[in-house]
Formats: C-alpha cells, structure tokens, sequence
C-alpha cells in the first residue's frame, strides 16, 4: 500500500521507546573484544530507491565497528541515516489504522529452501510470530502465509532488479557480504519487508547455543513491524548480539504499542486440548483397533470437546469429537487432536504411538553426485555441486555434515573445499563462483545419523568418466 511520510512516534518519547535508528557511531558501540567477533546491528537509507536495509554484522576480532558497519551498508548500496530521517521514513503499516478489523495482520512467507537448519527455521520463525503477536497493549499481529518457492523481491541478493511484488518473504541465502548474519528491507513509501538470513553461518535453534536463529528473527521481525534499535541494555532491538535471547524487554512492548496501539476488543483465551489415550510413545500390533479419547476446553465457550478433530501424519484425518476407535497402518504416527474456538483461536496437543514393526535406517551413503552450471550471460559461469544423502531406505537425510573436496586438474591446478548441511530432502549444493574451464572432480565426507558408510559415491553422471569437465 502507498502512503505518505509519517511521523512514528511523539518526540518526547523517542529517547525512552525504541521507533529510532542510530546514527553509524551509536550502532557501533559495544565492548572492546578484540578477541573474538562482536555482533552489532546497522541500519541505513537506500538514496533514490525508497528502500531501509537492516543489517546483522558480525566484526571480526581486532576490526572496526564503524568501517564494518559503513561496509555492510556499501555493499547494499546504502548509507547510514539520521534519527530525523528515520522518524520520517521508518515502516508503518496502515491496515492497523485504516478501520477495518478483517485486515489487522502483516502476513509473511517462508521459502525452506537452503535452510541449514534441518527445516527448524520455519518453527522459529513462527515462534517471533508469537512472541510480538502476545504483546496485549499492541494491535500489531503476524500471520503466517504458508512456504513460497520465491526469493525475496527486495533482496539484493536475488535475481532481477529489487521490486515491490506486494509479498512480505522470508528466505536463506549466500549473501554478498561474507560478514552479514540477516538483511531485513522495506519501503519507505510502500508498506513491503524481506528478510533473509545468510547460509554461510553455523545456525542454532537450542536457544543456547550461537547464533541462535529464533534470536535473529525476533529482531529483525521487529524491523519488519517498523521498530527501529534501542538504546536500552537487553532489549530485542538493542543493535547488538550479544547471546541468544528470546523475551521481550518493556522497550520493545512500549515500541510496538506507540506504533500501533491495542483496541477496546474482549480478550479471546487459546483454548486447552489434552490427549487421554493413547498414552504418548505407546505401540501396537498390525490392525490393531486402537481407541482414541481427549478432551478440549475454552474459557470463553467452555466444553468444546465435541469440536476436536484428530490426525495422523501418515494416514490423514483419522476421527472426531472425544471418543472414537479405529486402526492405522504401519509405521510411526504423530497423532494430533486439534480444535478452534469461536473467535478462531486454535489448540493442539500431540503424541507419538508406533503400530507394527518398523524398519529403522541403519545408514546412510551418497547418491551420485551432481554437477550444473549457472549464471552469466550463458548460465554457465558458476559450478555447482549437489550432494544428496540418503538412508538405506531411500529416504534424504536431513541434518547432514557435508564436506567436499573439489580439485581441477587442468593447469593451473585448483582446489575448493566447502561444508554445510543437508536440508530436509537430504540434498545441499555448493557453488564455485566463477568457475575457470577445465575438468573438476569432488571427494566428500559425511557426518550423520545414521552413520555414513564412507562409500564415495559416484562422481557424476558417467561412471566410467568420473567428474565434470567445464568447457
């Protein structure tokens, strides 16, 4: 939607509620660690482009903050901007205020594609969504718009020159700058945010361990509702990283309730489900009659027992209400019982049962590795390299340490090593930019579980040729 400038927040309150961006020296202040890398936020202006880029730096041990911050914004064509140009120009999202209450979300995509996490990113994601949806003074809300195959329109990364396709989209991807964790943009004009988040770092999702996913995208989502960086120690939108950090400070809560203040409306509680039977991790034998029982409540509409709708993740829709009976193929079943109440709130609960014998993956080993050209005027400037791991059962292995080796023997000789992680189809690809011609062949070592049975696989597609050769 196109508006005009507006004016986020009074002036009073600017010092104390987090709508601002600093100016370059303020994002990068920090401790002094010169051995090891600070993390610190930049944000700055795209001149001419109506485009804000958010940037997660990491700064490597002994550098300067300033010229890494100067340098991340450089290489997405941007510079820093001023608190009064940000008070200006900063996102608003005016379904909040235009009266109509059957359009207050900002709906966001998520493309799983190259998410290194093992198809985690996206139940992180939805947890941001949560956590600034729980903020009771605020009208602001997430909803989820399924997964898109598309690559962000608004960032630079992506092909083609940067848009506005009217799609808020969230994507894992190598980004230009070695050092840049995320990029969140969006207009200053055009209510529009993409987000990506860069596959070149190690990601967690333990809320422990660095660098936690669930962490970055509950910062930059907050630049996706239009918040700017705070000055306060802890806060979510502090321009710093310094751990994983999942709650909210009352700077955030105060930030998002200036930018879109909550409504007279009656609360609305989640409702309760809880499962009976069958008790969790429970098994049966083949054609087993299996009974089914649960019970489901709401403080606002009582016993909605009778509304409960049960499924399996192998055999679809198994049963309704709170007592029913029936048999289920072989296999491991996540059973789910799950009821909305009257104002469309939703509740689940699960459990996990097994029925007959199940044949467990013993190992895994690689199938034939895969060599294609992309890029450039003739899509044939950059290698890639696909490896696909899978179990003794055919299946991809999610999860997968991945290490190649890949050497040219063509003079001058040339060697490239990579490693990551196999999506949930068990696959990741590795690309040599620019690729020189000359023919190239790939060693590989796998970490996973099951074991790898340390077999190489077949290096392309002719066996009796082994590698790939570029003219």
């Amino acid at each position: 939607m196109i508006k005009s400038s507006v004016l986020i927040g009074f002036v009073a309150s600017l010092l104390f509620v987090s709508l601002i961006a600093y100016s370059l020296p303020a994002f990068a202040q920090g401790p002094d660690n010169p051995g090891k890398p600070d993390v610190i936020a930049v944000s700055g202006i795209v001149p001419g482009k109506n485009l804000v880029v958010h940037i997660l730096l990491e700064v490597p041990p002994g550098a300067d903050r300033n010229q890494a911050a100067a340098a991340a914004l450089a290489s997405q064509g941007a510079r820093a901007f001023t608190v009064e140009e940000y008070s200006l120009t900063g996102l608003v999202w005016d379904q909040f205020s235009d009266g109509d209450p059957g359009n207050d979300s900002v709906i966001q995509r998520y493309n799983p594609q190259n998410d290194p996490t093992g198809g985690n990113g996206l139940t992180a994601l939805l947890n941001t969504h949560a956590t600034w949806n729980n903020v009771a003074t605020s009208s602001f809300a997430f909803e989820y718009g399924g997964t898109t195959g598309k690559c962000p329109s608004l960032v630079q990364e992506c092909k083609g020159r940067q848009t506005f396709d009217g799609n808020n989209d969230v994507a894992w991807l190598a980004l230009r700058d070695a050092n840049t964790l995320g990029v969140t943009w969006s207009g200053t004009s055009i209510d529009e945010a993409d987000m990506a988040l860069n596959t070149n770092f190690d990601w967690a999702t333990d809320g422990v361990t660095n660098f936690d996913v669930e962490t970055v995208f509950l910062h930059e989502n907050g630049h996706a509702a239009g918040i700017g960086h705070s000055e306060v120690s802890g806060a979510i939108m502090e321009p710093v990283y310094a751990k994983p950090n999942r709650i909210l400070q009352q700077d955030d809560i105060d930030a998002l309730t200036a930018l879109y203040p909550g409504t007279s409306t009656p609360t609305n509680n989640s409702p309760t489900v809880s499962i009976s039977s069958p008790s969790d991790n429970s098994s049966f034998d083949s054609a087993s009659v299996i009974l089914f029982a649960g019970s489901a409540s709401d403080i606002e509409d009582g016993d909605i027992t009778a509304n409960l709708s049960w499924t399996s993740n192998i055999d679809g829709a198994i049963g309704t209400g709170g007592s029913f009976s029936a048999s289920l193929t072989d296999g491991t079943h996540i059973i789910t019982a799950q009821v909305t109440d009257a104002g469309g709130k939703t509740a689940t609960d699960s459990i996990t049962i097994t029925v007959g014998e199940i044949i467990v993956a013993e190992k895994t080993s690689v199938n034939p590795i895969v060599y294609s050209l992309t890029g450039g005027k003739n899509s044939d400037r950059h290698l890639l390299v696909t490896i696909h791991v899978v179990d003794n059962l055919g299946q991809g292995v999610a999860g997968a340490n991945v290490s190649i080796t890949l050497d040219r023997d063509t003079p001058p000789p040339f060697t490239y090593t990579g490693s990551a992680t196999t999506g949930t189809d068990g696959k990741i690809t590795f690309q040599l930019s620019n690729a020189k011609s000359g023919c190239y062949t790939t060693v590989v070592a796998v970490d996973s579980v099951p074991a790898w049975d340390g077999v190489q696989p077949q290096d392309g597609s002719d066996p009796e040729n082994p590698g790939f050769c570029k003219p």
